[in-house]
């Protein structure tokens, strides 16, 4: 069906990656995806997801990719073993997983010798907002990358809430700062609550 989206890749189909590649068929993409769990890449081809055989079989398919790996040292693993030998020149790769900055800026460096992009987008909100289309995105990297993929973004993010934070690393570190300052917060909920109940 031809509905005026384009093809996006997806790799990693996990309770994060699942429920985004979901809501990116229900707003009428057409999403290829790979996850290593049998389970996982069953459930996202039930929402309409067409399975690809690996994460390199995604990157030949698609020019944009998200990837949602749950830890940095993962994330670092696929992209270096898999995306980068494969991807193609005016693509854009898209970690939407929690990464050291460091090691996102390495990587962006990386694929820009390959005349790709990669953004570094972590996203905070949970499966409930990756199945809604209600993350928070805090993105950073090439400014013109971001505003090509900021549509596809913006499907998975409510408005107002899919924020570009500057150079490559720079989502990661917004990001970590918003989830210092929640934790800062509520540990001061915690030790008011606890003076309230000794007092």
């Amino acid at each position: 069906m031809d509905d005026g989206h384009a093809t996006i890749g997806f790799v990693g189909l996990g309770s994060m990656g699942g429920a985004m590649a979901g809501t990116l068929v229900r707003a009428g993409y057409r999403v290829v995806g790979f996850d290593p769990n049998a389970e996982a890449l069953a459930a996202a081809t039930d929402s309409g997801v067409k399975p690809a055989t690996d994460a390199r079989d995604v990157v030949a398919q698609c020019s944009m990719v998200l990837v949602s790996l749950r830890s940095s040292a993962i994330f670092v693993e696929v992209a270096e073993g898999e995306l980068l030998p494969v991807v193609s020149e005016g693509s854009i790769v898209a970690d939407l997983g929690t990464t050291e900055a460091a090691e996102d800026r390495r990587l962006a460096a990386a694929f820009a010798k390959r005349g790709a992009r990669l953004l570094d987008v972590p996203v905070s909100g949970g499966p409930g907002g990756s199945a809604t289309g209600t993350l928070h995105m805090f993105a950073g990297g090439d400014a013109d990358a971001f505003e090509a993929a900021r549509p596809v973004l913006e499907t998975l993010g409510a408005e107002g809430r899919v924020v570009y934070c500057g150079p490559s690393g720079s989502g990661q570190v917004v990001k970590a700062v918003n989830q210092l300052a929640m934790g800062l917060g509520l540990a001061a909920y915690v030790e008011a609550m606890a003076f309230g109940v000794q007092s």
